[in-house]
């Protein structure tokens, strides 16, 4: 799919090149949600991949947590 490949490619590119703290992909053709963090030298320094029934730590929300649901994705 030409925008998931845009995502994870170009779009993840540009975005650590201008320092985007966070970035998160709902990839719908593997059922997980993706999440990029610490952008260093136009990369990102750390990558994630959540599944189905995984949760998401968000530690700028208090330490609660996302649930990775069918619904949403």
């Amino acid at each position: 799919d030409a925008s998931r490949a845009f995502d994870l490619g170009t779009k993840l590119d540009l975005y650590a090149a201008h320092h985007i703290q966070e970035y998160w992909v709902i990839d719908r053709s593997q059922n997980c949600v993706r999440v990029f963090q610490q952008p260093d030298s136009g990369a990102y320094q750390i990558q994630a991949t959540h599944q189905l029934g995984d949760t998401i730590p968000l530690p700028e929300c208090g330490g609660k947590t996302l649930a990775v649901t069918d619904t949403g994705l």
